[in-house]
C-alpha cells in the first residue's frame, strides 16, 4: 500500500501460511487494511469503503504531512495450482487512483479493465458478493432477514456467478433480438405492400431504358453515316484544292518566271540602248573629226537623218506603250468595277447576315425557354406521380390498418360481451405490495439512469479521445511535412542555391578568412525580402572576407579554375560611406526604414550593410516612393516592398518580377520558422499524448463505473422480480377481470378514435390524391402543348440555322472574290505605273534627240580632214551601232510578247483562285455540316465522335434507320410518364426485403439459440448449485456441531422447486435446546452460527485467503477458542484477522500491530513468534 487512507507511506503485509493477526487500538487503521483488499480487488462503492467519496482513499494530510496526489495497492496472488484463470504462476493485481479522478487498474503490471480484474477473480470467493473479506456486517447479514446476502455467498461458492452472467447476457441478446425481430416484421409489412407498383414501374422504366438506348444507336448511327458522307466530301474537296494549289503554285512559277525573264529583257534593252548611246557619241565624235576634212554639213545631214529615223523608231514605241496603257486602263476600270460590285454585295451579305443571326438568336432563346419549362413541367410531373404514390400506398396501409382495427373491436366487442365482473379482492395485499414493488423499481429505475448517464459519459470521453487522437495524428503528419520542407530549405542553403557556380565553387574551397556571402550573413525581416533583394541585385553574390590578401588568393583560385568573377567585400578596407538621413523622412508616408538599420548583420559587419544599404530607402508602394523622392531625392535610392526602384538621378525601375524573387533572403527565415513551429507543435503532440492517456483513464473509469452500476442494476432487477412474484401470488387471478374490463374498455375507445382518425386522414387523403390527379391531368396537357411547341421551335432553329450556315458561305465566297481582285487589282496597279514609267523614258529620248538634231544644224562644218584610219574606225562604228539597234529592237519585241504572256498568266491564274476560292467554301460549308453533327452528339447524348464510334453497326440503310427512330420515338411517347428512379428504388426494395427476411430468418435463429443457451445455462447453474448446496449442507451440520459441542443445525431451500430464487432457511439447535429458528438464538450464537456456516462454505470452496474482520467480537473466551482452533485446520486458505480479542491473538502465527505514533498516519509493526518487533 502507499498513499491508501492512513498509510501515507509505502507498507508490504506479507500473509503467511497459518493465521496472522492485525491488532490494534481503535482508529489506528486496522481495518483499512481490508479496505485497502476490497478496493484493489475492484470494489466501487465509497460506501463499502467507509468513505463518502473515491477520493477519500487517498491520504488527505496532517499538519506536517503534504497530502498525496494518488493511492496504490498491490496485492500479490499464488497462481501456481491454477485457481486463476492466467498463464502466470503468480498473480499481481494492482490499483492507481490520481485526486484528478483518473484510476488505472493493472494486472502483472500490464493495463487492464476491472472488468478483466473482475472476470479473473470470478467464482474463486474474492468477488464483490464472496466470502474472501468478511467482517462484523457480513456475519450480520448471514443470519438476518435479508436473504439476498446469504444466496450471493452460496452462489459464489458454486461457482454459478459466471454461469448467472452468462445468463443475464444472453437474456439481454434475447430481448434485443425479439425486439429487432418484432421491427424486422412490422417492416417488412410495410416493405410488401410497396414491391408491386414499384415492380411495374420499374418494368416501364427499363423498356424505356432499352427504347431510348436503341434510339441513341440509331439517331448515332445516321449522324456517324452523315459524317462519314460529309467527310468523304471534305476529301474530294481537299483533294481538288490540292490540285488546284499545286497549279496555282505552277501558274505562279510560270508568271515569276517570265517576270524574272521580263526584267532581264527590259535590262538587255535598257544596256543596249546605253551601248547604242555610247557608239553614237563616239560615231559622232569620229564623224567630227572625219569631217575636219570633209564637209561638216554632210555629216550632219547623214546625223540628222539618223536622228529622225532614231526619232521616228522613238515614236513608234511611245505609241505601242501608250496603246498598251490603255487597255491596262481599261483592265483596271472593270478590275475596279468587281471591286466595288464585290464590296456592295459584301455589305448587303453582311446585314442579310446579321438579320438572320438575329433570328437564330431569337428562335434560340425560344427554344431554350421551352425546353427549360418543359422541364419545369416535367419535374412538377415526377413529384405529383411520386405525391399520387405515395398518397395511394398511404391510403392501402390505412384500409389495411382499418381493416385490423375493425376485426380488433368486434374481438374486443365478443369478448366484452363474456365478460362480467371479477372479484376485487386482496386489493389491499396487492396495493401494498405494488407500493413496495414502485420503491424497487424506482431504485431500478435510478440504477437504469446511473447505466445510461455513464455510457453517455463514456461515449463523451470515446469521442474525446477520439478528437485527441485525431489532433494527435494531424500535429504528427504536419510535423513530418515540415521536417521534409526543412530539409529541403537546409540542403538549398548548404548547397548555396540560387546562387550563381562561382559562388558554388568558392564556398566549396573552404578558404580561410572567407566570411561568407551577402546573401547568407543577412538576416531580413518577413515581408522586405523581395524589397532588400532588389535593392542588392549583383551585390547579393558578393563575398565577405577578412581582408585584401584574402580576397586576392580567391580571384587568383576563381582564375586558375576559369570559375568565373565575383566581388569581394574585404572587412578591413571596406569603406562605407552613408549620408545622414533628413529628420522629415522618418514621418514621410509610407517611410519604412533605411535598408541598411532593418537588416541584422553579425558583430563588426555593421559597415558592410551601411556600404550595400546605406543609401537605400524602403518604401510602402511606387506612389510614395515617388513623392519621397521627390522630396529627398539626390543621395537615396527608394525602392519600394514590391521591388520597385527610383534611383537618384531620377530613373524608374518596375514591373513584374520573376516567381522566386526575395527566395534566397527568405529562406534562412523560413528555416528558423520551420524550427520554431516543429518545435512547438512537438510539445503540443506531448500535450495531445498526455491528453489522449487522460482520456482513455476517464474511459476505463467510466466502463468500471458503468459496470458498477449494471451490478446494482441487476440487484434491483431481482429484487422487483422477487416482488412481481409475490404479486402474482397475491393476486392470483384477483382483480384481474376488472384490469380486463377496464383494459378491453379502455382498448375500444382507442380502437374507435384509431378508427375514426383513419377515415378522416382517408377522406383527407381521397381530396388530396384527387387535387394532385387533377394536376397531373393539367400537367400532361401542358407538357405536351410544351412538346409541339419545342419540335415546332425545334424545326424553325434548324431552318434558321441553316439559312445562317448558307449566309456565312455566301459571304466567305464573297470574301475569297474580293481578296483576289484586291490582289488583281495591286498587279494592274503595277503594270500601269511600269508602263507609265517606260512611256515617260520615251519621251525623255525624244526631247534629247530634238536637242540633238538642233545642236548638229547649228555646228559649222569641220576644218580638218580625216585619215583612213578614222574611215575603217567610222565604218566598223557604224556596223557596231546597226547591230546593236537590230539587238534593242530585238529585246523590245520579246519584251512585247512576255508581257502578253504575263497578262495570260495573270488572268489564268485569277481564274484558278476563284475556284480554290469555291472549293474552300464548300469545305467549310462540310466541315461545318461535321461540326454540327458532332455537337449533336454531344448535346442530346453526351457522346463525342470517338465515343459514338463504338455504337457504329456494320451493316446500315439511311432510310431502314430514319424510319426505326421515328418508330422508337412514337413507342416510347406511347409509354408516358416514366419514372426511371423506379428501377433503382424497386432494386434496393427487392434488396431490403430479402435483406431483412434474411434477417428475420436470422434473428428467429438466434432467439431459437440463445434460448437454448439460456435453457443449458439454467440447468449448469442448477446442477452445480445443488450439488454446492448440499456439500454446505453436510459441512454445515458438522461444523456446527463441532464448534458448539453438540447440538443440531439444518440448511433448507424455502421452495425446493425454485433453487435458483428460492430463500435459504437455516435452522440451528445449540445444545440443551430446542431446534428453532436462527432468529431466536442469541446475538453469540448468531454469531457462532453465522461463522460455522461460513467455515462449511470455506470448506466446500476454499479461496486462496479470506480476511476476517473483528467477526469473532461478539463470542466469549471459549467460543474464541474452538472458533481459532477450528481456523487451523483450512491448510489451503490464508488467513488474516483484525481483532482485539487475546484469545485469538494467542492462535497467531504472526502479529501486525497497527499504530498511529503521528495524529493520521499509520505505522505497522511485525511480530513473528519467537521473533522480535520490527517496523
Amino acid at each position: 500500500m502507499n498513499g491508501f487512507k492512513s498509510f501515507a507511506d509505502p507498507v508490504t503485509i506479507e500473509l503467511t501460511e497459518g493465521i496472522t493477526c492485525i491488532v490494534g487500538p481503535n482508529g489506528s487503521g486496522k481495518s483499512n487494511i481490508s479496505d485497502a483488499i476490497r478496493w484493489v480487488l475492484g470494489e466501487q462503492s465509497p460506501k463499502m469503503l467507509r468513505g463518502g467519496k473515491m477520493e477519500e482513499v487517498i491520504f488527505s494530510g496532517t499538519q506536517s504531512r503534504r497530502p498525496k496526489g494518488m493511492a496504490e495497492v498491490a496485492i500479490v496472488l499464488d497462481n501456481s495450482d491454477g485457481t486463476f484463470p492466467i498463464d502466470f504462476s503468480e498473480v499481481v493485481i494492482g490499483r492507481r487512483m490520481y485526486r484528478s479522478g483518473d484510476s488505472e487498474y493493472r494486472i502483472n503490471q500490464t493495463p487492464c479493465r476491472l472488468r478483466d480484474i473482475r472476470e479473473l477473480i470470478m467464482d474463486t470467493g474474492m468477488g464483490i458478493e464472496g466470502y474472501s473479506i468478511i467482517g462484523q456486517g457480513k456475519i450480520a447479514d448471514i443470519v438476518s432477514n435479508k436473504m439476498e446476502s446469504r444466496r450471493e455467498i452460496f452462489e459464489e461458492a458454486a461457482g454459478i456467478v459466471k454461469y448467472r452472467t452468462k445468463k443475464e447476457e444472453s437474456e439481454r441478446k434475447l430481448e434485443r433480438a425479439s425486439s429487432n425481430l418484432d421491427r424486422v416484421n412490422d417492416i417488412i409489412g410495410e416493405i410488401g405492400g410497396r414491391i408491386g407498383t414499384l415492380e411495374e414501374d420499374s418494368k416501364k422504366a427499363k423498356e424505356y431504358l432499352v427504347l431510348r438506348e436503341r434510339y441513341q444507336q440509331v439517331e448515332v448511327n445516321i449522324a456517324l453515316k452523315s459524317m462519314e458522307s460529309a467527310t468523304g466530301k471534305i476529301d474530294a474537296v481537299n483533294q481538288e484544292l490540292a490540285e488546284l494549289t499545286g497549279r496555282i503554285e505552277e501558274k505562279k512559277t510560270h508568271r515569276e518566271d517570265v517576270d524574272a525573264r521580263l526584267r532581264q529583257t527590259k535590262a538587255e534593252a535598257t544596256q543596249l540602248e546605253e551601248e547604242s548611246e555610247a557608239a553614237r557619241i563616239e560615231t559622232a565624235a569620229l564623224v567630227e573629226r572625219m569631217h575636219e576634212t570633209s564637209s561638216r554639213r554632210e555629216l550632219a545631214r547623214e546625223r540628222l537623218s539618223a536622228l529622225a529615223r532614231e526619232a521616228d523608231r522613238t515614236d513608234d514605241e511611245q505609241r505601242v506603250l501608250e496603246e498598251r496603257l490603255e487597255r491596262e486602263r481599261e483592265a483596271a476600270g472593270e478590275v475596279q468595277a468587281a471591286r466595288e460590285e464585290a464590296a456592295r454585295e459584301q455589305r448587303d451579305f453582311e446585314e442579310d447576315l446579321r438579320e438572320k443571326e438575329r433570328i437564330a438568336r431569337v428562335h434560340a432563346e425560344r427554344y431554350a425557354e421551352l425546353e427549360q419549362k418543359l422541364t419545369q413541367e416535367k419535374d412538377l410531373l415526377f413529384e405529383l406521380t411520386g405525391r399520387k404514390a405515395a398518397g395511394q400506398s398511404e391510403a392501402e396501409s390505412m384500409l389495411q390498418l382499418r381493416g385490423t382495427l375493425a376485426r380488433r373491436l368486434s374481438l374486443l366487442d365478443s369478448e366484452q360481451d363474456g365478460s362480467d365482473s371479477e372479484d376485487r379482492a386482496y386489493a389491499e395485499d396487492l396495493s401494498r405490495a405494488e407500493s413496495a414493488w414502485s420503491e424497487k423499481d424506482n431504485l431500478r429505475r435510478s440504477a437504469e439512469q446511473a447505466v445510461r448517464d455513464g455510457r453517455q459519459k463514456v461515449e463523451e470521453q470515446s469521442e474525446r479521445a477520439a478528437a485527441v487522437e485525431r489532433t494527435l495524428n494531424e500535429r504528427i503528419a504536419s510535423v513530418g511535412r515540415k521536417a521534409v520542407r526543412l530539409k529541403l530549405l537546409e540542403e538549398l542553403e548548404s548547397a548555396y542555391e540560387g546562387y550563381s557556380g562561382s559562388v558554388r565553387f568558392l564556398m566549396q574551397q573552404n578558404l580561410r578568412g572567407i566570411t561568407g556571402v551577402v546573401g547568407d550573413l543577412l538576416q531580413v525581416p518577413k515581408g522586405l525580402e523581395i524589397a532588400v533583394e532588389t535593392a542588392l541585385g549583383a551585390s547579393l553574390s558578393h563575398v565577405v572576407c577578412e581582408d585584401d590578401a584574402v580576397a586576392r588568393q580567391a580571384i587568383k583560385v576563381l582564375k586558375d579554375h576559369q570559375a568565373g568573377r565575383l566581388t569581394f567585400l574585404p572587412l578591413q578596407s571596406l569603406r562605407a560611406g552613408r549620408p545622414d538621413a533628413p529628420a522629415r523622412m522618418a514621418q514621410a508616408a509610407g517611410f519604412q526604414g533605411i535598408a541598411a538599420d532593418r537588416v541584422s548583420v553579425p558583430a563588426g559587419m555593421e559597415h558592410v550593410a551601411d556600404y550595400l544599404l546605406g543609401r537605400v530607402v524602403l518604401c510602402d508602394d511606387l506612389d510614395r516612393a515617388t513623392a519621397m523622392s521627390k522630396a529627398f531625392g539626390g543621395a537615396f535610392r527608394f525602392v519600394t516592398l514590391q521591388g520597385d526602384v527610383i534611383s537618384p538621378s531620377g530613373s524608374i525601375t518596375g514591373g513584374s518580377l520573376r516567381n522566386r524573387a526575395g527566395e534566397i533572403l527568405s529562406r534562412k527565415g523560413e528555416i528558423q520558422e520551420l524550427v520554431e513551429s516543429i518545435s512547438l507543435e512537438e510539445g503540443h503532440i506531448d500535450l495531445d499524448r498526455a491528453l489522449l492517456e487522460e482520456a482513455q483513464r476517464n474511459l476505463a473509469d467510466g466502463e468500471a463505473g458503468i459496470l458498477e452500476s449494471e451490478n446494482a442494476l441487476r440487484g434491483f432487477e431481482r429484487d422487483c422480480a422477487v416482488l412481481e412474484s409475490e404479486i402474482q401470488q397475491l393476486t392470483a387471478f384477483a382483480g384481474q377481470a376488472v384490469l380486463t374490463h377496464r383494459r378491453r374498455a379502455s382498448e375500444r375507445e382507442d380502437v374507435l378514435g384509431e378508427i375514426e382518425r383513419v377515415d378522416r386522414s382517408l377522406q383527407e387523403l381521397q381530396r388530396t390524391t384527387e387535387g394532385v390527379q387533377r394536376d397531373i391531368q393539367s400537367a400532361d396537357q401542358r407538357i405536351l402543348a410544351l412538346l409541339d411547341d419545342a419540335e415546332q421551335a425545334k424545326k424553325d432553329l434548324a431552318a434558321v440555322t441553316e439559312a445562317e450556315t448558307e449566309a456565312r458561305i455566301v459571304l466567305s465566297d464573297v470574301a475569297a472574290r474580293i481578296r483576289g481582285t484586291d490582289a488583281l487589282w495591286g498587279r494592274v496597279e503595277e503594270s500601269l505605273h511600269q508602263l507609265s514609267e517606260e512611256i515617260d523614258r520615251k519621251r525623255e529620248d525624244r526631247r534629247r534627240i530634238e536637242e540633238e538634231m538642233q545642236a548638229l544644224v547649228q555646228a559649222s562644218d569641220a576644218d580638218s580632214v580625216p585619215a583612213e584610219d578614222l574611215e575603217q574606225e567610222h565604218a566598223q562604228l557604224t556596223e557596231r551601232l546597226a547591230e546593236l539597234q537590230q539587238q534593242r529592237q530585238a529585246c523590245l519585241r520579246e519584251t512585247d510578247a512576255l508581257e502578253e504572256q504575263r497578262l495570260a498568266h495573270e488572268q489564268e491564274l485569277y481564274a484558278l483562285q476563284l475556284k480554290q476560292r469555291e472549293a474552300e467554301v464548300r469545305q467549310v460549308k462540310f466541315e461545318t455540316q461535321v461540326e454540327t453533327l458532332k455537337q449533336r452528339l454531344w448535346d442530346e447524348f453526351e457522346l463525342s465522335h470517338v465515343q459514338a464510334m463504338e455504337f457504329e453497326a456494320d451493316e446500315f440503310v439511311m432510310s431502314r434507320a430514319l424510319r426505326e427512330s421515328r418508330e422508337i420515338k412514337e413507342r416510347m411517347r406511347a409509354l408516358g410518364d416514366v419514372n426511371i428512379g423506379a428501377i433503382s428504388e424497386y432494386e434496393q426494395v427487392s434488396q431490403r426485403y430479402e435483406f431483412l427476411t434474411e434477417q428475420q430468418e436470422d434473428l428467429q435463429q438466434a432467439i431459437s439459440e440463445l434460448t437454448g443457451i439460456i435453457d443449458d445455462t439454467d440447468a449448469t447453474i442448477r446442477r452445480q448449485f445443488k450439488e454446492s448446496f448440499d456439500a454446505v449442507v453436510d459441512n454445515f451440520e458438522e461444523v456446527f456441531v463441532e464448534l458448539f459441542g453438540g447440538g443440531h443445525a439444518r440448511l433448507s431451500l424455502a421452495d425446493p422447486d425454485t433453487p435458483l430464487e428460492s430463500a435459504i432457511e437455516i435452522e440451528a439447535q445449540p445444545p440443551g435446546k430446542k431446534l428453532q429458528n436462527i432468529n431466536l438464538l442469541s446475538g453469540g450464537e448468531k454469531a457462532m452460527t453465522a461463522i460455522a456456516l461460513m467455515f462449511a462454505v470455506l470448506k466446500a470452496k476454499p479461496t486462496p485467503f479470506c480476511i476476517l474482520d473483528e467477526v469473532e467480537a461478539a463470542l466469549d473466551d471459549a467460543n474464541i477458542d474452538r472458533f481459532a482452533r477450528y481456523l487451523r485446520k483450512f491448510q489451503k486458505t490464508q488467513f488474516a484477522l483484525i481483532t482485539h480479542q487475546k484469545a485469538t491473538m494467542e492462535y497467531a502465527d504472526v502479529l501486525y500491530g497497527i499504530t498511529m505514533p503521528e495524529q493520521g498516519i499509520s505505522r505497522v509493526l511485525s511480530l513473528r513468534l519467537g521473533d522480535s518487533f520490527e517496523m
